[in-house]
């Protein structure tokens, strides 16, 4: 007869535990010890696959339980038996294996020897959970009918509770992993928050905003700092209007042209421009700008602005210091150049004086001494050529040496000109404007000799405009080709300034002639030496306009 004090007892000890593991030592304790087993197997499915999850042997009135994860091997179990259940998921009993001819021959009987064995389907709701094995070495008959109900009705309960404990677990591990993952999304987010305020802080000291500009939509996103370099309310959506509104009129055109570069050309760029604040106030931003496609394929500049007042401040006073440095020994270099040519001409001159005056008494004695008067003459011819002597000498101390010639894109030339002096222009409220021809051949020669003329045209044109109040100061640098001309590549300057009178064109670029109250007129007197040793041209005429414009043409590559 069946316990059923006993059923109820294991059935409560199987539905009241929810820890897997534990549900198993329990349920494996149960069966072997209601059983009368020495050895039981618990097998799982898992993805319709059986595999050992655990091992109790009895062994001196003591049931140990092992936890196994393991595929099933013809060394665990009669396979035999286990297919059976899988297939038909109906139990196998055996009252003596060893000694039944039909199973005798099974891998695992023959090493082993069971005599007794049950193999028991774990079964909920008709879908197959498990099966559960027990073994009797030396008892033939063990397993009674009473036993195999019993252990029939605790596998069905076990598999309640074991789908119940995996479910308990599965959720456990959810919950496990749901905290694991919220702490790590919690520490991410503290660590983000706290690099945003490192960077925020970062930006505030090094007075520097970032920006993402979408180039088809123009829609652009700032930092908190680049609201403040700007002084725009946060709340305000920034546009390119909005930024035009701040940035110094003179710059527009810098703006513009830089928009358009940044459209058109796709690539990284640096750009320096003036705001001009509400108050008055000006200030220096330095704007670079990284190139990028978004996850829909459009094209994103990504950058940084930073305010460089102080900075550009301290170069303006740095640069007015080195300039009066530079003013003062170009004054001494100059006394010093004159007291060496006074030196050197001094005696000739003088003795050119004193052999004239001497020829002058003879020739006026009564009777005149004309062979002394035509000695003196010739001693003041000697005098005459000693002074140009010294002055040929001096003319070849600052001979140049030859060019070094290569190969010379103009317009770049002419941007890296442009670059070195927009600081320059800047402080003299120039507004600057290029036209550089796109299929501008290259041309031959040394590069920095052509850029110290370029260099000096737009400083020139820069000083011409100095005083001008009453129109904007405009200048304008412009490459183009001169095919009429023998294939020549031109580059010219134009300015508002005051301009020349046509007559004096060609004194501009005459030795020591200067227009300019402090200028030392050497200027564009080296720079036609530059052009010509090029085989080129300079050249200036005055505008139909204010102003006037300067020019210089050079052959191209390969022609002669």
């Amino acid at each position: 007869m069946i316990d059923v004090a006993t059923v109820i007892n294991a059935s409560h000890a199987l539905s009241s535990e929810l820890v897997l593991h534990r549900l198993i030592e329990t349920l494996m304790r149960i069966a072997v010890e209601h059983a009368g087993a020495q050895r039981a197997l618990l097998i799982l499915l898992r993805a319709n696959e059986p595999r050992i999850e655990a091992e109790a042997v009895h062994d001196h009135d003591t049931v140990e339980v092992n936890l196994r994860d393991a595929v099933v091997t013809p060394a665990d179990l009669p396979q035999f038996a286990l297919y059976h259940v899988l297939r038909t998921r109906e139990p196998v009993v055996l009252d003596d294996a060893s000694a039944n001819s039909s199973y005798s021959e099974d891998e695992y009987v023959r090493r082993r020897g069971p005599r007794s064995v049950l193999c028991l389907p774990i079964v909920k709701q008709t879908r197959l959970v498990g099966v559960l094995y027990l073994e009797n070495r030396l008892t033939p008959r063990a397993f009674t009918s009473d036993r195999v109900v019993l252990l029939e009705l605790l596998a069905s309960q076990a598999a309640i509770s074991l789908e119940n404990a995996r479910l308990y677990t599965d959720l456990y591990r959810e919950n496990c992993e749901r905290k694991r993952t919220e702490e790590g999304l919690r520490r991410s987010e503290d660590a983000f928050k706290r690099s945003e305020e490192f960077l925020k802080e970062a930006q505030r000291l090094s007075s520097t905003g970032g920006f993402a500009w979408c180039v088809s939509t123009d829609e652009i996103t700032w930092s908190e700092q680049l609201y403040r370099i700007f002084e725009f309310n946060p709340a305000v959506r920034v546009t390119l209007e909005l930024i035009g509104s701040r940035v110094y009129p003179e710059d527009l055109p810098l703006l513009g042209d830089m928009l358009e570069r940044a459209r058109n050309a796709a690539a990284d760029f640096e750009y320096a421009h003036r705001l001009l604040m509400p108050d008055g106030s000006v200030k220096y931003i330095r704007l670079v700008g990284h190139a990028t496609w978004d996850g829909n394929g459009r094209l994103e500049y990504i950058g940084a602005a930073q305010d460089v007042t102080q900075n550009r401040l301290a170069q303006d006073a740095l640069s007015k210091a080195r300039s009066e440095l530079a003013h003062v020994a170009r004054v001494t270099n100059l006394g010093a150049l004159t007291a060496s040519i006074a030196d050197e001409v001094k005696q000739p001159l003088s003795g050119i004086v004193t052999n004239a005056s001497t020829c002058l008494r003879m020739l006026a004695a009564d009777p005149p001494n004309i062979d002394g008067a035509r000695e003196t003459a010739r001693r003041a011819i000697r005098d005459g050529n000693r002074a140009s002597d010294v002055i040929t000498r001096l003319r070849a101390l600052f001979t140049r040496k030859g060019t070094a010639s290569e190969a010379v894109d103009l317009n770049e030339a002419a941007r890296e000109v442009i670059a070195l002096s927009v600081s320059e222009l800047q402080r003299g409220r120039v507004i600057l404007r290029s036209e550089l021809a796109e299929d501008l051949p290259p041309i031959s020669g040394d590069r920095v000799q052509l850029q110290q003329v370029i260099l000096n045209l737009l400083l020139n044109a820069a000083d011409a405009m100095s005083g001008v109040e009453d129109r904007p100061r405009q200048l304008l640098i412009k490459t183009e080709r001169e095919v009429d001309e023998g294939d020549r590549v031109r580059l010219a300057v134009q300015d508002t300034g005051i301009g020349f009178e046509p007559s004096g064109v060609e004194r501009l670029f005459d030795a020591f002639y200067t227009t300019k109250s402090g200028g030392m007129g050497i200027g564009l007197s080296v720079s036609r030496s530059i052009i010509e040793s090029h085989r080129g041209r300079l050249g200036a005429v005055p505008n139909d306009g204010p102003g006037a414009t300067f020019w210089f043409s050079i052959p191209q590559t390969g022609t002669r």
